[in-house]
């Protein structure tokens, strides 16, 4: 703990090893989201990673110190090596604390499977690795079928329970739900907390975001907020952030909210100091707000030498210069602006 909060500190001012990795391991989907045109233009990238890529990129000493990896997609589950890609992540990242797997919820048959044999993977090497199912949930009604696919919300209820058996087998196994705020479902977004808390499962809510790169969304006009549904969307945010208890998530949705107002995102987000994004066919990413831009590809450069290169390091600046005020990605918030925001909220309480 005290060596990543050095770690942190030292991030601020000079480019350091990422304690971080999110893996985007597929393109491929089933699910048919409104929001999200992964589905429509099918696996168009190219060809994905293998198991052998992987293990030779894992291998490298820029990944020593990485605590946290994100697996997502597409739908990440739907991997036919999914399994060994865990095996290949247990196995070489020394400080390795948490896995989180990204999935849709969709095919519960699929992912109480795939849930299973990872699980018994993590016990196997070291019951002591946090192990996170996180599922797409965005509303408890219908609504969530017509922003996901025919039937979503049966299913995704339907593998939480599922899933909910398994973690009360193992102690080390977690299951969390994201929820998407658009204007479809800004109506049911508390109810989805409400819901998610009874079961004992943490949520994160985003505000849905824009990108013609990985989203393919920007010209979707239905799912801008306007007028009575913006105002909707900061009255559900307050609420919601009164509920929560985690500071770090009452901090992202009081920065929405006050973005929401006009202000500049001041999150300090961890993205492109101490997060590597690597998609499917090898790019090394900025983030998902950076427009298309990368830093390179590992299968014709050495990862450690793209993450600490010239180039890099302007891209990075770049982005932060002209696209981080006006991001509403939640790829994390920064230590130092979470406890600036917590000070600022106790001292509320008495002054």
């Amino acid at each position: 703990m005290l060596f990543h909060f050095y770690k942190h500190i030292v991030s601020r001012f000079t480019r350091t090893n990422p304690s971080n990795i999110a893996l985007l391991v597929t393109e491929h989907c089933n699910a048919r989201c409104v929001m999200c045109n992964i589905w429509k233009d099918g696996f168009s990238a190219g060809v994905e990673l293998s198991i052998d890529n992987y293990d030779e990129l894992l291998s490298n000493r820029l990944f020593k110190d990485v605590v946290n990896v994100m697996i997502s997609g597409g739908e990440a589950l739907l991997r036919k090596d999914i399994e060994q890609i865990i095996s290949c992540i247990l196995t070489r990242l020394p400080r390795l604390k948490r896995i989180t797997i990204a999935t849709n919820g969709l095919n519960t048959d699929l992912i109480n499977k795939k849930m299973l044999k990872i699980a018994s993977i993590v016990n196997d090497f070291n019951g002591n690795i946090l192990l996170i199912s996180q599922i797409s949930f965005d509303a408890l009604t219908e609504v969530h079928d017509q922003i996901r696919a025919p039937g979503a919300s049966i299913k995704v209820k339907n593998t939480i329970d599922k899933l909910v058996d398994l973690r009360n087998k193992y102690s080390f196994y977690k299951i969390s739900a994201g929820c998407v705020i658009q204007p479809m479902n800004v109506d049911e977004a508390e109810g989805v907390f409400d819901y998610l808390k009874l079961k004992n499962i943490e949520s994160i809510f985003t505000v849905i975001c824009f990108d013609d790169h990985y989203y393919g969304n920007s010209e979707i006009e239905e799912l801008y907020f306007k007028d009575d549904k913006k105002n909707k969307l900061k009255e559900v945010l307050k609420k919601i952030e009164h509920k929560e208890k985690n500071i770090g998530k009452k901090f992202l949705y009081s920065q929405f909210r006050s973005m929401l107002d006009g202000g500049t995102n001041n999150r300090g987000c961890p993205a492109l100091s101490d997060t590597i994004t690597i998609n499917s066919t090898g790019d090394v990413i900025p983030c998902l707000n950076s427009g298309g831009q990368k830093y390179g590809n590992i299968l014709s450069e050495n990862v450690r030498d793209i993450w600490f290169s010239a180039d890099t390091r302007i891209t990075s600046r770049a982005i932060i210069n002209e696209r981080c005020a006006e991001c509403m990605f939640a790829c994390g918030v920064g230590y130092f602006n979470a406890l600036k925001f917590a000070i600022r909220t106790i001292g509320g309480r008495f002054f």
